[in-house]
This record gives structure tokens, C-alpha cells and sequence, in this order.
């Protein structure tokens, strides 16, 4: 199954597959923005972001009669509460970090939730880069958890290990998104001119892990803004 989530209540796109039309599930009926959005177990979960003016360290789970309904396997975060942050799901671990305060004070600590025991823990190991946030800025490759976040700087993260700094992304990309396709890792965007606001430097690049290396994709025209990436496995 693969689940769609849009910052607005609903989004009517129609879309079709190569298996077929799409079918309307349920709306987002919870009003949490910022939120982290993961699969664990076989189930869709959203958590953290906020409610109005407060903070939610509450997470739910996404149930397809009753669309999403609080949940019983991730118990409320202890930590400080988080918008805009990343989470990355990989065996019965769960991992969430960086995001930012009200005030835009972005954060670099790091938390794991265990879904056998339902415990969470800081990470005893500090992430090497600058605190900073952006959702979509991480992805899970061969069981392991791969970081950067609207900056050229790349990280990966063993589970039991400590965090180490790989090879720079050739560009900084202020909006764009990171998907594993077996032992690669891709990411596509653009930056954000800082003077005029406008998207500039549309970029795709292709992660190779045994080289530590990034090479760049040439793109077919100017690329896009705003855009989703999808993959599903064979």
C-alpha cells in the first residue's frame, strides 16, 4: 500500500498507476502542521509538528476505515517538541532528530524509539553538522540512516555507531527530496536564491556508497518546483 499525506486537509489529484486508478482513502482530519510523517511495522504513523500555537508529541497512526486515530505503539516524545523535523524508520528502530522551535530555533539532538520495548532514548553521540530542520532532507539505505537537510554536508548514521561525514552534495539544495533505489541514493531540488526568493540551480545527483562519491544527472529541461518523488520497489 502506498499512502499520499499533503500539508492541507485534502488534495484532489487524480492520479493514475500502472496497477490502476487511485482509491480516496480518508482525509487528514487532525489539525497538526510540521509534523513527521514514517512506516514502521507495516503502518503509516504521523507525529510531532503542532496544534494551533502548542506543540504535539503525540503520534498517530493511520487506520484505513478510520483514517488517523491516536496509537498505542509510539509513546508520546520526551524530548523537546520539534517542527519540521526528520524521522527515519529502520527494523523496530525509529529515528527522529533536528526540526526547530517556535521561534525558529533549529535543533541537532537525536532520539530513538524502540518498538519492541516502546521506549524512547537520546542518542549518546552528538550530530556532527549544524543544528538545522527540513523533513525530507534524509533516507534509509541498507539499514542505515543517511542526513543533510537544506545544506551541502552529508552524514550517515550506523545504528550503534556513531554518526561520520561523508562526501558533500556537489550543490545545497534548499527544497528537495532523497529516495534509495538498492545501494544508490538520489536527490533531487533547487536552491533558493537569497537576494530575489526564486528557485535557481535545479540539480539531480546520484549518491554512490562504495565510492563515497556524488555524480550529477543531467536533467531533460528545467526541472520542477514543488515536486514529488515516488518509488516503489520491484
Amino acid at each position: 500500500m502506498l499512502t499520499l499525506l499533503s500539508c492541507t486537509r485534502e488534495v484532489k489529484v487524480p492520479v493514475t498507476s500502472p496497477e490502476g486508478e487511485w482509491e480516496w482513502v480518508a482525509k487528514n482530519t487532525i489539525n497538526i502542521e510540521a509534523y513527521v510523517v514514517f512506516q514502521a511495522g507495516g503502518k503509516a504513523y504521523l507525529g510531532l509538528g503542532k496544534t494551533g500555537d502548542a506543540e504535539n508529541n503525540a503520534f498517530y497512526e493511520f487506520d484505513e476505515e478510520g483514517g488517523w486515530q491516536p496509537t498505542q505503539d509510539i509513546a508520546p516524545f520526551p524530548g523537546t517538541g520539534k517542527r519540521s523535523a526528520l524521522a527515519l524508520a529502520t527494523g523496530d528502530k525509529v529515528y527522529i532528530g533536528m526540526g526547530k522551535s517556535d521561534a525558529q530555533q533549529p535543533y541537532k539532538d537525536w532520539w530513538v524509539y524502540d518498538l519492541q520495548t516502546k521506549a524512547w532514548s537520546q542518542l549518546p553521540y552528538e550530530f556532527p553538522g549544524e543544528a538545522r530542520f527540513g523533513g525530507n532532507y534524509g533516507v534509509v539505505a541498507k539499514g542505515n540512516i543517511y542526513v543533510t537537510g537544506s545544506a551541502q554536508d552529508f552524514y550517515e548514521l550506523i545504528p550503534g555507531e556513531d554518526w561520520r561525514r561523508l562526501a558533500d552534495l556537489p550543490a545545497r539544495m534548499d527544497e528537495g527530496g532523497f529516495w534509495a533505489i538498492e545501494d544508490n541514493i538520489y536527490a533531487g531540488g533547487y536552491s533558493i536564491d537569497q537576494e530575489t526568493g526564486n528557485p535557481t540551480n535545479h540539480c539531480f545527483f546520484r549518491y554512490l556508497p562504495e565510492a563515497d562519491r556524488w555524480e550529477t544527472i543531467a536533467l531533460k529541461d528545467a526541472g520542477a518546483e514543488k515536486a514529488l518523488q515516488l518509488h516503489s520497489p520491484a
